[in-house]
């Protein structure tokens, strides 16, 4: 093999392991809301799924009760010693993503693939 190649061959791996990530992470988040006791059924509140990423960024995904996804989107993962600055950034982004609607609940999964 070329290096050409190589790098093509690992581009596409990149990619199918991104895909495949994401798949993942849906498949839990619709097991979790088709486990989970019903929550109040008044309102039209939605679930906000997290999945830590430190290296790619923190994967959101915004669920409606019945099921349907309202919206996802990747939070950037400041570093542990980040300025704080960093961090409210991250926090303003969650903040925007999220703006006007009735988050009823969070779930967050344990960043480890599972």
């Amino acid at each position: 093999l070329s290096w050409r190649h190589g790098d093509v061959w690992f581009s596409a791996q990149v990619a199918r392991a991104k895909t495949v990530a994401v798949a993942c992470f849906a498949e839990n988040v619709r097991r979790l809301l088709v486990a989970a006791p019903p929550l109040d059924t008044a309102g039209s509140g939605v679930v906000v799924a997290l999945d830590p990423g430190f290296r790619h960024g923190h994967k959101a995904a915004v669920v409606r009760r019945d099921g349907t996804c309202a919206g996802a989107f990747v939070l950037p993962a400041p570093p542990e010693d980040a300025p704080a600055a960093a961090i409210d950034a991250a926090a303003a982004a969650f903040d925007r993503n999220v703006a006007g609607l009735e988050v009823v609940a969070i779930a967050v999964g344990d960043g480890q693939n599972s």
